[in-house]
This record gives C-alpha cells, sequence and structure tokens, in this order.
C-alpha cells in the first residue's frame, strides 16, 4: 500500500505586534497567500529551502483545504534556512494521531498529542487549521472552521431581521413545519458534519433561535444529549411526560452564554425550548448520541403539533450545512444584504 504524506515547510516572521499594523477584518481586505504543491509526489524537504514566506506580524491562521484524505506535515520556521532549528512550530495530522510540538534550539517539546477521532485526520472533503497568536503566545489547532470571520453572530442576527436575507426567508418557509401557520413555532437547524448513524440524523446541531421563538414540546428518542447555549439565553421547560393533555412543566430554567444542560434515558427526554430574549436572538450547540448503536433506533422526536391537540413524529433533517451557511453568511455581510 503507497501511503502518500504531504510535506509544507514554511518561513513566518515574528515580529512583535504594532496595534496601527493589526489587521482590521471588518471591511478592509485580508491578504491571503495561497498554495498548491506543484505535483503530487513533490516533497520540500529535497528542495533545500522553505516552501513559502509568509510576511504576517504576530497572528496568522494557515487552513488546509483538503478534498481528499491525505496526512500532512507543517513546519513553520523563524527561518528560511531549513537546516536552522532555533525555533519552529510543527503539525503533523494522520488518520491515527494529531500532534503538535515546538521545536526550540534543535529540541522538539510536545505541545499536545490525541488519537481522539474528532482531531485526526478524517474521511472526505475537510478543512484543516493552525492558529498562532504572538500577544497571546497562543497555538490552536481546529477542523472546520478558522477564525477569520468573527462576526458570524451578528451576519445571523442581521440574516434573521431583513427580508432579503437567508435566515428571514427559511424562518417564513418553516411556519408550518409543525402543523397549522404559526411564524413563531420556528427555528433553525444547521448540522455540522456528517450522519454517522449514531444517532436520529447529523449528531452536531448549531440550532438558530430568533427573538420569541420556540420549539414544541418533544423528546428525543431515548437519546443521549447535550445542549449548550453560544449566544444569547434559552429558556427550558422539562415534562414528565408526552401528553396532550398534560402541558404543565415540572421544572423550568433559562441558559445563559456557555451554560449547558444535558438528556440522557429517561431523564430530561421531554421539553420545550424557547427564546424569551425580546430583541436578542440564541444560538445553541446540541450534540446526540444512541444509547446503543448496534440496535435498531427510533430515528424521529415526537412532539405535540402546533393545534395542540395531535402527537406527530418530525424527522431530524437539516436546513443547510454549517459550512455552506457561514459562507452565505459572509456573503450576506459583505454586502450588507
Amino acid at each position: 500500500m503507497l501511503s502518500i504524506v504531504l510535506n509544507f515547510r514554511f518561513y513566518i516572521a515574528f515580529p512583535k505586534v504594532n496595534a496601527l499594523q493589526t489587521p482590521i477584518i471588518n471591511n478592509t481586505i485580508i491578504p491571503i497567500v495561497e498554495f498548491w504543491p506543484p505535483t503530487k509526489v513533490w516533497c520540500p524537504w529535497r528542495a533545500d529551502s522553505c516552501t513559502q514566506v509568509i510576511p504576517r506580524p504576530g497572528q496568522m491562521t494557515i487552513v488546509m483545504d483538503q478534498s481528499e484524505p491525505l496526512g500532512f506535515e507543517l513546519y513553520l520556521s523563524i527561518s528560511d534556512d531549513p537546516t536552522n532549528t532555533s525555533y519552529a512550530i510543527y503539525l503533523a495530522v494522520t488518520m491515527q494521531q494529531i500532534q503538535i510540538s515546538k521545536i526550540v534550539d534543535g529540541l522538539t517539546l510536545d505541545i499536545n498529542r490525541t488519537t481522539e477521532h474528532d482531531h485526526v485526520l478524517h474521511e472526505g472533503k475537510d478543512l484543516y487549521w493552525l492558529s498562532l497568536d504572538y500577544t497571546t503566545l497562543l497555538v490552536k489547532y481546529g477542523q472546520g472552521e478558522d477564525d477569520t470571520f468573527p462576526y458570524l453572530f451578528e451576519a445571523i442576527e442581521r440574516s434573521i431581521r431583513h427580508e432579503s436575507g437567508w435566515c428571514y426567508k427559511k424562518l417564513k418557509e418553516k411556519s408550518t413545519r409543525f402543523g397549522k401557520s404559526n411564524p413563531r413555532a420556528t427555528y433553525l437547524r444547521v448540522t455540522v458534519g456528517m450522519n454517522r448513524g449514531t444517532s436520529p440524523g447529523v449528531p452536531y446541531v448549531l440550532e438558530i433561535w430568533p427573538p420569541g421563538h420556540y420549539s414544541p414540546i418533544h423528546s428525543h428518542a431515548d437519546t443521549y444529549g447535550i445542549i449548550r447555549v453560544l449566544y444569547g439565553e434559552i429558556n427550558v421547560k422539562l415534562y414528565r411526560t408526552l401528553n396532550v393533555k398534560r402541558k404543565k412543566p415540572f421544572h423550568e430554567m433559562t441558559l445563559y452564554k456557555d451554560q449547558v444542560t444535558w438528556l440522557s434515558p429517561g431523564l430530561n427526554q421531554i421539553h420545550k425550548l424557547e427564546n424569551q430574549s425580546p430583541n436578542q436572538t440564541c444560538i445553541t450547540i446540541q450534540a446526540y448520541e444512541y444509547r446503543n448503536i448496534e440496535v435498531h433506533h427510533y430515528e424521529y422526536f415526537d412532539y405535540i403539533n402546533n393545534d395542540g391537540f395531535s402527537i406527530n413524529k418530525f424527522e431530524p433533517v437539516s436546513d443547510m450545512d454549517y459550512v455552506e451557511f457561514r459562507n452565505i453568511m459572509i456573503t450576506e455581510w459583505n454586502n450588507e444584504l
């Protein structure tokens, strides 16, 4: 079996950061340096030079956009001399593990190393990024998203409020999703990643709740789940049973930014979520998993219809994939709708 590893050697300047030099993202074009390997068998270690000089003052993000899952290495040095090992950052990503190290005077020191599935190389197309910040001395690694667009929440707010916004149009389209038309009984489901068969639908979901909007009372098919508030606040009402004649909650609470609630088989399974804020959208991230992935599962969430007199089943389909959704929000933000 032939294994292909892409290696990239970069030379990066790390001068002191001048406040006047810090890039302004909003309304300013940020320089982007792009690079493609010239051939499939190309290897920079044999070229006796760095792949690319990136003169970014103090902070930067390198994004690897892969259409095929190829293991890769990044070697970021303060010198364009490949034999200079005075200081460098090293990232290696394979299907087995991910490793971040720093090299100081020829000595390699691990910053972090893991074999967890969510962090290693994935099958199919994906994004991998490495972010450096001279002022905070932070090195960050992630997948699927970089930090080059810090106005996502503001863009979502604008998209909800403007008639030409994608969010506004999609919410209006969903007004009859849970029965008779009710514009406030709507929210957006933006899925993150692929359906792994370990949960009802895609396991990771970004849910967007405009002011005054809510879900029906619904159950979660005996799954495990975690709900975290990323932005705004969400009210949670818990119920003992899914019954059209028993719609009084036994417990109620409001969660704020970074607070978490959970559910497990037999506990907190039936609830209603509502954004009671009069003027701020709420955005939550949710993760679900079956109790036992080796048996057949109920693929739906049951809910009480908008008319309040019947129980129906909801297939947890996606309104849009997160990467596509984020790109739409960036476009709307830059075009000011």
